[in-house]
């Protein structure tokens, strides 16, 4: 484990750590790259079991990441992808009727130092119809299953990044808040 050492950044620092390990072939990966492969660390196991056993038909996959806006990658689900528009509406609805920004797709490529020289990743598309919301198939990325697409063999995966450069107190307002906007809708069509 490595420590994040993002000086100035509320809830970084000496207490928190980067999750990335190596695999038993030497990738470094971090947890979230893990579910569904025999090497997974204990931590990746106990979820992974933890997800075979009840089959959510939800799992939300809540991270912070870089910039000042909120974004929505979501994987796309194999059926009614409709439903998942709706949630992440009513997600932004909420960062909306709290004045917080919100992070478009060129925003989040251009912050993003790895898509130099114009490159947009095939993993990831936006949704045009919501600034914000991208559509993400994280296997397509060449990482592995991460907790949000994993979680779409048994129901919605539905994720979430929150601005690591925002206040704390916000960031913690919308992973909350946010969430329980869209677990309304989510609930509302089941």
């Amino acid at each position: 484990m490595l420590m994040c050492a993002m000086e100035g950044v509320e809830g970084c620092g000496e207490q928190r750590c980067w999750h990335g390990v190596l695999s038993d072939t030497g990738e470094w990966m971090h947890l979230n790259r893990f579910f569904g492969r025999d090497d997974a660390p204990p931590e990746v196991q106990s979820v992974d079991r933890l997800m075979r056993t009840i089959r959510p038909g939800l799992t939300s996959d809540l991270h912070e990441g870089p910039g000042r806006g909120f974004w929505k990658p979501t994987p796309a689900p194999r059926e009614n992808p409709e439903r998942v528009f709706k949630m992440t509406r009513a997600y932004f609805d909420y960062v909306h009727s709290r004045g917080y920004p919100i992070t478009t797709f060129e925003e989040w490529i251009a912050k993003d130092k790895t898509f130099d020289r114009g490159y947009v990743p095939e993993w990831i598309k936006p949704e045009p119809r919501l600034p914000g919301m991208f559509w993400t198939n994280g296997l397509l990325r060449g990482e592995g299953y991460n907790l949000g697409d994993y979680a779409g063999l048994f129901g919605i995966g539905f994720g979430t990044e929150a601005p690591v450069e925002q206040p704390l107190d916000m960031r913690v307002d919308v992973i909350t808040h946010g969430i329980l906007a869209a677990i309304e809708i989510w609930e509302q069509t089941i």
